[in-house]
């Protein structure tokens, strides 16, 4: 059985992982955001899926590590 997933616009997916529109786009364009789904031709809206919003999340978390000053990515 396929478990539903909530899925947010580009306004409600900013304001749920807490950056602002702008920085979202910036992130899609560059390649560096969340997975999300064109909603038509050209790609200009888009939905994200909550559980993906979640794991873009999980993968940019960082630890700061004993060495000053260096930091380590958490591998999830």
């Amino acid at each position: 059985m396929t478990e539903k997933t909530t899925m947010l616009n580009t306004r409600d997916a900013a304001k749920y992982l807490g950056i602002s529109v702008q920085s979202l786009r910036t992130h899609k364009t560059n390649g560096t955001g969340p997975a999300f789904t064109p909603l038509g031709p050209g790609g200009g809206k888009v939905q994200y899926a909550q559980n993906d919003l979640e794991d873009w999340l999980v993968s940019r978390r960082i630890q700061q590590t004993k060495t000053k000053g260096k930091l380590t990515h958490i591998k999830g």
